[in-house]
């Protein structure tokens, strides 16, 4: 919020300080939001640019301040604010002039300028729709705002720094239609960012209380006005603390709180009962304080207050939607306060005028805005079903030129992917060609690597035996020595022949095929045998490790003696363990 206060130093200055020049005056104002984010200089920016009075009248006032802004913005590279600054050029004539019909014919222009660039077509015709609405057409008011708040929604409402100041000038517009549930539901939706400056932060608790209080959720309503309140005194708006005061009054004179009424009608006239710029907040105030006298019986100072409000009634004017919605209030407590005054003083002639003027108030209100909804809602349909025209035409317009372009794009398309087409059907013939020839390089590859893995596992495999029957070989001929050792020395002690006999029944154990060796030598007979043992396992139920390792030799065509020498084993024993197998296998097994 630190830019309120800046703000509220450079008014200061513009309002009390003479001999300060429109230029330096601007310099200070950019030079105290320099340090402020994108957001923050968006709405100090916007906001200096719709209240500073010396911009009334002066457009090379606001041109010199447009081109400051914008070389400050390429200063600070702040992409974000020169783009807002860039609408703002697009609009500068806007902030020199109250004429609205001006403004309209100029938003117009404006927005037809935007079609591409969504973000700010979206708030020129936001603009555009407040305008309608001073102008009382309403029907084209919402139509524009409608719209631009579906563009907003679209690009996003956190996208865009002022979406508060959109939002909730759409909710005043519904509220002064009556429709409260809309206006408490933009509300609520522009409550969820950043004020727009701090008139707006006060002014948006209050809507939406207003809203509640309407909607006769009471609770609701003082809860904001509250809030609204605190926020009021903690910018020191004097005129926000009596209006908020007043509409804090409102709600104890509902309940028939009289006293509680009158404690904060007095504070609301305290600070308004002088308002020179808004006659009708102190005419307000007036009226109020006499209601709350004459509910209590003080009827002279009710007089007094209603005779003040008189007073201030003959130099209003009330040319807006807002503005008579305000005189119609003023009128209702003003016929109250008199009827209730002339019922206590004993007047019934008098209380009868003002009660039936009361009544042709109250029929007059509800007779207005029936015709004014009924009026906008067969306008709206009009501008609906023009619009909806205008739309049919331009899509015409636009599909009769995309049909041309369509046409002419076909036959570019067409030529470009007859060539296209040619290039690649060549290209991809060449690539498959090429793809065959590594295909076949791979496979001949993969089938010399292939085979010189079977080789050298053929090669391993042999080796492997002819090691193991190599260790046979030495065990049986160290065997047959000892034995001779043992026959010679029949006569030695017992205790050495012992131990010739445990060292013969250790080499006998070894000459086996170990489980390590018949690991190794497996798993490279299943390299050049795949699945051979495997076959056989599934095959026959009743086979032993033993029946594995000869068929496996008889696989490898090792004869007898060989594989009697690699099992450590008799010739004898082998036959029969050969004769075994084949029994086991029958004779539609195949043994090579």
């Amino acid at each position: 919020m630190k830019y309120f206060k800046l703000l509220s130093i450079f008014l200061f200055f513009v309002y009390t300080i003479t001999g300060v020049s429109q230029q330096n005056l601007h310099i200070q104002f950019l030079e105290g939001i320099k340090e402020l984010n994108s957001d923050e200089r968006i709405r100090a920016f916007a906001t200096y640019l719709d209240t500073l009075p010396v911009f009334q009248n002066n457009l090379g006032a606001v041109e010199l301040f447009l081109a400051e802004s914008n070389r400050r913005a390429s200063t600070y590279q702040d992409q974000v604010w020169k783009a807002y600054i860039k609408y703002a050029e697009l609009v500068k004539e806007t902030y020199t002039t109250n004429d609205s019909y001006g403004k309209t014919q100029l938003f117009k222009q404006v927005i037809n300028a935007l079609e591409n660039d969504k973000r700010y077509w979206a708030v020129a015709k936001h603009f555009l729709g407040q305008e309608y609405f001073k102008q009382k057409e309403y029907a084209k008011a919402f139509l524009h705002l409608e719209e631009a708040n579906r563009a907003f929604k679209e690009i996003g409402y956190e996208k865009i720094p002022e979406i508060e100041r959109y939002l909730h000038g759409i909710a005043l517009d519904y509220y002064l239609f009556h429709d409260y549930v809309k206006a408490k539901d933009f509300t609520l939706e522009a409550l969820q960012y950043p004020a727009f400056n701090k008139n707006y932060d006060m002014q948006r608790y209050n809507t939406l209380a207003l809203c509640y209080e309407k909607l006769e959720q009471r609770d609701s309503a003082r809860y904001y006005f509250h809030k609204a309140l605190d926020l009021a005194k903690s910018y020191a708006d004097h005129t926000w603390i009596g209006l908020l005061n007043g509409n804090i009054g409102d709600l104890y004179f509902e309940q028939q709180k009289y006293q509680s009424a009158l404690d904060h009608y007095l504070i609301n006239i305290q600070y308004n009962n002088q308002h020179p710029d808004y006659p009708e907040i102190a005419q307000g105030a007036a009226i109020k304080l006499a209601k709350a006298y004459v509910a209590l019986g003080e009827l002279e100072k009710a007089r007094q207050y209603i005779l003040q409000s008189e007073e201030i009634e003959r130099h209003m004017e009330f040319p807006s939607l807002g503005q008579q919605q305000r005189q119609e209030s003023y009128l209702k407590n003003y016929y109250w306060a008199w009827k209730e005054y002339y019922i206590k003083t004993g007047q019934l002639t008098k209380v009868i005028a003002y009660q039936d003027s009361l009544y042709q108030l109250d029929k007059y209100i509800l007779t207005q805005y029936n015709r004014l909804i009924t009026e906008v809602a067969h306008n709206q349909l009009q501008l609906q079903y023009k619009t909806s025209e205008l739309r049919i035409g331009k899509t015409k317009e636009r599909a009769l030129q995309a049909k041309l372009a369509l046409t002419v794009t076909i036959i570019i398309l067409i030529l470009v992917l007859v060539g296209v087409s040619s290039y690649y059907w060549v290209h991809r013939q060449k690539r498959l060609r090429e793809l065959h020839r590594t295909k076949e390089s791979l496979w001949l590859s993969k089938q010399e690597n292939l085979e010189i893995a079977l080789s050298h596992a053929k090669k391993e495999m042999e080796e492997q035996l002819k090691h193991i029957q190599q260790k046979n070989k030495m065990i049986h001929s160290i065997s047959e020595q000892l034995e001779q050792v043992q026959v010679q020395n029949a006569n030695n002690s017992l205790e050495n022949d012992g131990r010739i006999q445990n060292i013969l029944a250790e080499l006998h154990q070894s000459k086996l095929l170990t489980n390590e060796e018949w690991a190794t030598f497996l798993k490279l007979f299943d390299t050049v045998y795949p699945g051979k043992i495997l076959h056989l396992r599934q095959n026959c139920a009743e086979i032993t490790p033993s029946d594995e390792r000869i068929f496996a030799l008889l696989q490898l065509q090792k004869t007898t003696k060989e594989m009697a020498d690699t099992l450590g084993i008799s010739p004898e024993s082998v036959r029969k363990a050969k004769y075994r197998l084949r029994k086991k296998l029958g004779p539609h097994f195949a043994i090579q």
